[in-house]
């Protein structure tokens, strides 16, 4: 929720252009507030603020979108839409939940995983680690080292 308490009619209505919420000229007594948001106005016709506290409420945690879909698919989707009594995000969300799904799979970790995990966050938190630079000398020392030479094949 973002609140906005402002003296002034012409910062009110800078910030609530940026915002994307109403205008405001420097004479008028209140901004215009296009009807955007009905939490606002109180319906979709313009109308007036009257206090000089402006509560905003952001409550969307969605995008927005539009697609095109051929006409076939579009009423196919109004066909399922009206046997399942479901809107068009419901089917969109579902179908794209699916896709994700079959396409990319959901990691579940097992209780032998999920063990392994514990135990290494315990023997971090006690100072048990390697660093990467660490690591890296090691493996550097590794292959720097001559390798042992295999016996000939007879042929």
């Amino acid at each position: 929720m973002i609140t906005l308490e402002i003296l002034r009619c012409e910062e009110r209505a800078a910030i609530l252009r940026l915002l994307g919420e109403a205008s405001c000229t420097p004479s008028s007594p209140a901004p215009l507030v296009r009807a955007r948001s009905p939490l606002l106005t109180g319906g979709s016709r313009p109308s007036r603020i009257k206090s000089q506290k402006v509560i905003l409420t952001t409550m969307r945690t969605t995008d927005t979108m539009t697609i095109s879909l051929p006409p076939a698919m579009a009423k196919q989707m109004e066909k399922v839409q009206k046997e399942e009594h479901r809107t068009r995000s419901e089917l969109l969300r579902e179908a794209w939940r699916h896709y994700f799904e079959s396409r990319y799979g959901v990691a579940t970790t097992t209780k032998p995983e999920l063990a392994a995990i514990r135990k290494g966050r315990a023997a971090f938190n006690r100072g048990e680690y390697v660093t990467l630079a660490q690591l890296h000398a090691e493996l550097d020392a590794r292959s720097s080292q001559p390798r042992p030479k295999r016996p000939r094949k007879a042929s």
